[in-house]
């Protein structure tokens, strides 16, 4: 039995997914080996790389605008805005280290998105000094709440590695 083009359908549907913002499970995805074959193996892995492009272009955008809009001028704002920038960032962080995916494409995304969190940080940080009141109770902000600490906070159990519960009517007698 022939399982390689299901797994390629299934990688692709959920990369498509991924990258349009949504969080599905991952429990079903085969590992991306020899078995697809080289040329499905390495078109998959291009698609792995545009999801993965995609949902950090989001990230990025979602965090200028909000930046934008003058969050970065409250303290307490700001705290909350990169706490959930942060959050955004942990599907990106399980792509980094889906076991399914060769270690070496893992190591690619995990340097990628360490590059794209250290600019973020840095340019956050550079905004914040140029605020004309406050900009040293913001630094210390942008700083205690650092985006960084999405790499090295500790995994949080989600749904993309377990089952979703299953749904139905609960008996009660």
């Amino acid at each position: 039995m022939l399982t390689t083009p299901g797994s390629y359908a299934a990688w692709a549907s959920w990369l498509g997914a991924f990258a349009r913002g949504e969080d599905l499970p991952n429990h079903h995805l085969s590992p991306v080996d020899e078995r697809l074959g080289p040329h499905m193996q390495e078109r998959l892995l291009q698609r792995v790389a545009a999801a993965f492009e995609a949902r950090a272009r989001t990230w990025n955008e979602t965090l200028r605008r909000h930046l934008a809009a003058g969050v970065a001028r409250d303290p307490a704002e700001l705290g909350a805005l990169l706490v959930a920038a942060r959050g955004r960032l942990q599907p990106l962080r399980e792509l980094t280290t889906n076991s399914r995916l060769p270690a070496e494409v893992q190591q690619r995304l995990h340097n990628a998105l360490s590059e794209m969190i250290s600019g973020a940080q840095e340019n956050l940080e550079h905004s914040v000094r140029r605020q004309p009141h406050g900009a040293e109770r913001l630094l210390a902000v942008a700083r205690e709440n650092s985006l960084a600490g999405a790499l090295t906070s500790p995994r949080m159990p989600t749904h993309h590695t377990q089952p979703p519960p299953a749904v139905g009517r609960r008996v009660i007698l």
